[in-house]
């Protein structure tokens, strides 16, 4: 899932919000819309959810807010900084662990601005699983957030036929 597949999704509902005049098109019509320009489930949620996300995001001087809401329904999107400085293993593994709800949104923000706090060039899952384990009280779940495996890990675990 890329960002410019969820921009391109915004526009499509956009573009069929504003033809459609200030009538509100049903849900189903824009998923089956969306569906057929050839998007996937999870592009439609993610653009769904930060159209709905964008009132709370916009100041009234008209700038946006980059305050984290932890009760906010948006998706997080990660900053240039962050995406640079976390591969896309790391980025996923991340993602994981808050969508699994093995960990909070507060947890992965926090988790965020230590891995960013860290002078290192790049922080990958292993540094991530040290943060983990640093910033956890509950020593029990940090060790097992620590031991949860990769995307990765997981496939080669399928291959060598370790699991179904």
């Amino acid at each position: 899932m890329s960002d410019d597949r969820i921009i391109t999704a915004i526009q499509w509902l956009l573009k069929t919000i504003l033809a459609n005049g200030r009538n509100p098109i049903p849900v189903q019509d824009a998923v089956d819309g969306l569906l057929d320009a050839g998007f996937e489930l999870e592009e439609i949620d993610a653009a769904v959810d930060l159209l709905v996300a964008l009132p709370n995001l916009i100041q009234p001087e008209g700038g946006l807010c980059c305050e984290f809401d932890p009760d906010s329904q948006g998706m997080r999107v990660l900053t240039a900084e962050e995406k640079v400085k976390l591969p896309l293993e790391a980025q996923e593994w991340l993602w994981r662990l808050l969508r699994a709800g093995l960990i909070s949104r507060a947890e992965a923000e926090y988790v965020l601005q230590h891995a960013m706090a860290l002078d290192i060039g790049e922080v990958g899952v292993p540094e991530l699983k040290w943060v983990i384990a640093q910033i956890l009280e509950d020593e029990a779940r940090a060790l097992l957030l620590a031991t949860t495996p990769t995307k990765a890990e997981l496939k080669r675990a399928w291959e060598a036929g370790l699991i179904n």
